[in-house]
């Protein structure tokens, strides 16, 4: 992969931090609302959560924009963490999964928000919204199919 400069990056935060915000906000609100748990947020294979974190610290080092070098350097720490814990049946990342997660995507999204303003105002609350919509939709029909609640339940969005 080649950088040819540091806009290139926070054009991808643009579009690549508010799915995420979106998603990682529809489970933790689903998980309060419902009272279900949350899950494990990142819950890849040891090599796969290596590779990421590989791919981050490389990122790390060779990006110049400081909001965007402490992006990838959480998501680096968080992905080591979480093939570590997998390594060792360790379930302490388990916490770390939601908070990590959304500090790595806010900080994308504001490195890609001042980088287009003008495109900021429009696809970072478009995509969070659809993002955040589509995950709760799909938390709420999964808890159906694996029989986790009725079709008739008190709270219409549970």
């Amino acid at each position: 992969m080649t950088i040819r400069n540091d806009q290139e990056i926070s054009s991808a935060g643009l579009y690549i931090g508010p799915p995420i915000l979106g998603s990682v906000t529809a489970n933790v609100m689903y998980s309060v609302a419902c009272g279900r748990p949350g899950g494990f947020a990142g819950s890849l294979t040891a090599p796969l959560s290596l590779l990421f974190a590989i791919g981050a610290a490389i990122l790390v080092v060779r990006i110049k924009n400081p909001i965007e070098r402490a992006a990838f350097a959480i998501l680096a720490l968080y992905q080591s963490l979480v093939a570590l814990s997998l390594v060792v049946a360790v379930p302490f990342i388990d916490r770390l999964g939601y908070p990590s997660l959304f500090a790595f995507a806010a900080l994308l999204t504001v490195a890609g928000a001042r980088s287009n303003p003008q495109l900021a105002k429009l696809m970072i609350p478009l995509l969070l919204t659809l993002m955040l919509v589509l995950s709760w939709v799909a938390r709420y029909y999964g808890d159906q199919l694996m029989g986790k609640q009725s079709v008739f339940t008190q709270f219409p969005f549970c």
